[in-house]
């Protein structure tokens, strides 16, 4: 798990914060981008599991160095005719 504290909400909300870290273990984190974390764990378990998921494997497809978890992860938007 990561040091980075995960005491700023319930118990549940601190549990799925930790799911989110832990998937990100490793990574250097912004101000910002914990906070947008915090509030992304206020999400249902499912979410939160699910980001993990993609997170985790995203890093075991690319390695840690390689870690571009956003780039190209979805298709432009038809803009129509």
């Amino acid at each position: 798990m990561s040091n980075v504290s995960t005491a700023s909400g319930p118990d549940w909300q601190s549990a799925r914060l930790a799911v989110l870290l832990d998937a990100l273990h490793g990574v250097p984190l912004s101000g910002s981008e914990l906070a947008s974390l915090r509030w992304l764990s206020g999400f249902e378990k499912s979410t939160v599991e699910n980001v993990a998921a993609v997170i985790t494997r995203t890093r075991q497809t690319r390695g840690v160095r390689g870690f571009r978890v956003f780039q190209h992860a979805v298709a432009p938007a038809n803009t129509g005719k």
